[in-house]
């Protein structure tokens, strides 16, 4: 039966002195005492000094909001530069009923003087929804937009959303090979046809940009930090000419 030589794993010898592998495990005894006594002395510095400010940076701790900007897709056209497929984009307008029924009958009427709104919305179905966002005019004219500027400086309740449209030529025998696009994430998505083939080339990348929120969930102005620029799409010109 073998037996183990135990000598050999000591740091000392029998004698007394230093062993073969004691100054490797002296020197590794030493550094976990060295890391041990700078967490020692960092966390009796937090706790003690500076436990004040860590308590006052986690009471008043702060989040991010990120927002993505939606990147125009590139265009399809023939080998001449007519215009296939194009994107478009459209400005619609949201309102927040007020909860007062004084002022939301007061704020309908200012708006229904400048835009004309969407058959959708009666005064007696929007008013009827106090503190609900709703969408007025899902297209907005040049003129109307123009219309607006003074009521969006002076009414919270008002907000401006921009989003895309994709068009394409009104040619029956192009039209199931250009093919259709789907809004996900910020960017349209080519999902057939040549809209698909040239995805690619054709999407965007969306600007990403996030603000930083208070303890009520509200943006702190000045805060906001552009995270990734946006980036249009490219054109693709395909090998062929469209007859005038």
């Amino acid at each position: 039966m073998h037996s183990l030589n135990t000598s050999k794993l000591s740091a000392f010898g029998s004698d007394g002195r230093v062993g073969p592998g004691g100054y490797r495990l002296m020197a590794l005894w030493l550094c976990f005492a060295v890391w041990g006594l700078l967490l020692f002395s960092r966390f009796s510095q937090i706790m003690v000094w500076q436990r004040s400010d860590y308590l006052l940076d986690l009471s008043f701790e702060e989040g991010w909001r990120y927002e993505m900007i939606p990147a125009a897709r590139g265009r399809l056209l023939d080998v001449s530069g007519r215009p296939l497929a194009w994107t478009s984009r459209v400005l619609a307008l949201d309102w927040r009923v007020p909860a007062a029924p004084e002022q939301a009958e007061r704020e309908w009427r200012l708006l229904d003087s400048v835009v004309a709104i969407d058959d959708h919305w009666r005064r007696d179905r929007a008013l009827a929804r106090p503190d609900t966002r709703i969408r007025l005019k899902r297209e907005l004219e040049p003129a109307e937009f123009a219309g607006l500027q003074d009521l969006l400086v002076n009414l919270e309740s008002l907000r401006i959303t921009s989003y895309f449209v994709r068009e394409r030529i009104d040619h029956s025998f192009l039209r199931e090979r250009i093919g259709e696009v789907q809004f996900e994430q910020a960017s349209e998505i080519g999902r057939s046809g040549w809209e698909k083939e040239h995805d690619g080339l054709l999407r965007g990348v969306p600007a990403l940009l996030r603000v930083r929120l208070d303890q009520e969930n509200r943006p702190i102005p000045g805060t906001r930090e552009v995270i990734r620029e946006m980036r249009s799409g490219y054109d693709v010109y395909l090998p062929f000419r469209l007859d005038p």
